[in-house]
């Protein structure tokens, strides 16, 4: 085996045939090895939280959010209760979960690849004072207050991003991340894709009960032919009703529609006549406004279940002969004895008996004892 000539920069040499090249220097083009593409980081999300305090200042957020290239998948205001479940908060969201007291505060849902750790860049340190020294551009540093009133907060890592994710859109999650490629223009068609991503994607079609465009195959025969792979039936279209071409319910139509439409009406004369009653009757038979066919039974005009006493007045707007009154025969006794009305007998009272022992009389008791008697003959007048 000949040894390697010694060979300059500019002079190729074939390894294989264990030869030198010879080219001129203005032919000698150095070719560099192929690049081997770096794997590109997985598509993460991470949760962004605006304090209540700095609420005001959302619209000069989210500019930054997008000019970090995040994409917003979900924003939502909520407002927590952190006097039911502290230790859920607390495990959740950590020391930030005291800041939830102050009200409500507005959540986010970002993805980009390196979530996590481009929003902690993006956010600066937890010390707004510390962020103004180190990071005077961060979201800290311009919008923050004190370490507990910091403005913003985020997820620790992409594990726990997940998880909050999963606790704060319980009702409405947002669609996982997929390993798809990137809109870099680097895949200009489908053969670039990998075949490993195009597998998947063929399974997850399938594994959604769908049948793929190509739905014959060459293994299906007998009671398998019309099953997906995981076993479910294959999805299969309705026929078309037979109303799709023409419908079985066609409106009516006038003569002005059909000229409209161009629509050749068939010209039948027939003599006008008036309808007869027999038609009226039936056309506008129980139409409100109309006189009904038939009575209906309304309970207010029944007959009353406990008749009314008949006065004199409808006994005569009737023509009913009154019957004979009867008259009453109240007894004499009814009310003897009773208070409040005359008594008919006197009640002897001990008061008004003649007294047992006389009182003595003196002269002006007499006086008036006497006072209907004729006066002393003293008193009497003498004849002229």
């Amino acid at each position: 085996m000949a040894g390697i000539p010694p060979l300059s920069s500019d002079t190729p040499y074939d390894f294989e045939h264990e030869e030198t090249i010879r080219v001129d220097n203005e032919q000698a083009i150095a070719t560099p090895a192929p690049a081997t593409p770096q794997p590109q980081p997985k598509i993460t999300r991470t949760v962004a939280i605006i304090k209540n305090h700095a609420l005001g200042h959302r619209f000069d957020i989210e500019p930054r959010i997008q000019e970090a290239s995040f994409e917003i998948v979900k924003e939502r205001q909520m407002e927590f209760d952190v006097e039911s479940d502290p230790e859920t908060l607390t495990e959740l969201f950590g020391e930030d979960a005291e800041s939830f007291a102050e009200g409500p505060v507005w959540v986010y849902v970002l993805e980009r690849r390196r979530a996590v750790e481009v929003w902690n860049t993006l956010m600066g340190d937890r010390d707004p004072e510390v962020a103004r020294k180190d990071a005077p551009h961060s979201l800290r540093a311009l919008y923050g207050i004190s370490i507990q009133q910091n403005a913003v907060m985020g997820s620790p890592d992409p594990e726990m991003a997940e998880i909050q994710i999963a606790s704060l859109f319980a009702s409405s999650p947002p669609f996982p991340t997929t390993d798809l490629p990137s809109d870099d223009g680097r895949f200009a068609s489908m053969r670039s894709i990998s075949s490993s991503i195009l597998s998947s994607l063929r399974k997850t079609t399938s594994d959604e009960g769908y049948a793929a465009s190509n739905a014959t195959t060459n293994e299906g025969s007998g009671s398998g032919k019309g099953l997906a792979p995981n076993g479910k039936a294959l999805f299969k279209a309705r026929t078309l009703p037979s109303t799709h071409g023409k419908p079985d319910i066609v409106p009516r139509t006038t003569r002005a529609a059909a000229l409209r439409a161009g629509i050749v009406l068939d010209k039948t004369p027939s003599p006008r006549r008036p309808p007869t009653k027999e038609e009226l009757a039936k056309t506008f038979a129980n139409v409100p406004g109309h006189k009904r066919a038939e009575t209906i039974a309304v309970a207010s005009t029944a007959a009353p279940t406990i008749a009314p006493r008949l006065t004199k007045a409808a006994a005569l707007r009737l023509g009913v002969a009154l019957p004979p009154p009867t008259v009453r025969k109240q007894p004499s006794s009814s009310f003897e004895g009773v208070p409040g009305h005359k008594r008919r007998e006197s009640i002897q009272v001990a008061s008004t008996q003649v007294p047992t022992v006389r009182p003595r009389l003196n002269k002006s008791a007499s006086l008036r004892a006497t006072k209907d008697n004729a006066p002393p003959t003293s008193f009497i007048p003498w004849p002229k």
